[in-house]
């Protein structure tokens, strides 16, 4: 994206929500649907995961957001997503594309990394106000396509992604003191961010490779 996308997506996807550790912001209503300040947002969840739902619920604590439709290929994560979420009666869909066509303002997407170029893609092309989790690509073909997507994305409408950490205040106090020489001269760092069991198996009863290679996309290559 360019400096121009990046500055409008600052100054829009603004009035609280944070994502994760850092700020994630989200449209007025006003300039989402003109006069009618007062009306939500509708907003589609792509990957209802602990990631997706998490930023879901911050955004739904701004008063300002509703999540009128849930996408996994998982049941029992869309079921959990709902219930934690507190929905009622949401759409739910399995095909993110269904999500791009059903009228929301905004989508989620908190996808496995490897799926994020493609829906962004289609997420511009659909004319959908983005916030995608990063990373953004895995790999050189898919950093191009997310470039690509950036540079057609209409500016009027927002893209924003999930690196909290660059707006996290302990990690930029941390890079304050450390490019200031406040710990003198650095020669090696290391740092280690382990949030729960990465080896948890849930057994599923759909043995397609396709569904279990997403659901466990942290064994995957780039490209599986």
């Amino acid at each position: 994206m360019n400096d121009r996308q990046s500055t409008v997506s600052r100054r829009r996807f603004l009035e609280t929500g944070v994502a994760a550790a850092g700020a994630f912001t989200i449209l007025k209503p006003e300039l989402v649907r003109g006069s009618q300040a007062n009306s939500k947002i509708t907003v589609g969840l792509i990957g209802c995961g602990n990631r997706g739902t998490h930023d879901a619920g911050l955004l739904i604590g701004t008063g300002k957001v509703t999540i009128t439709v849930l996408c996994d290929l998982f049941e029992d994560r869309t079921e959990a997503a709902m219930q934690k979420l507190k929905l009622d009666r949401p759409a739910v869909h399995t095909d993110y594309q269904k999500v791009l066509a059903s009228g929301v303002d905004a989508v989620i997407i908190a996808t496995p990394p490897f799926e994020h170029p493609p829906m962004l893609e289609a997420a511009v092309q659909a004319r959908k106000h983005t916030f995608c989790e990063k990373p953004m690509g895995v790999d050189l073909a898919g950093c191009k396509r997310v470039i690509a997507a950036g540079r057609m994305a209409d500016p009027k409408k927002c893209i924003s992604v999930g690196f909290q950490q660059r707006y996290g205040p302990v990690y930029r106090e941390a890079y304050k003191r450390v490019t200031g020489g406040d710990i003198g001269e650095l020669a090696v760092a290391r740092a280690y961010w382990i949030g729960s069991d990465p080896f948890k198996r849930v057994p599923y009863p759909d043995p397609k490779v396709e569904k279990i290679r997403k659901l466990r996309w942290t064994f995957s290559t780039a490209s599986a």
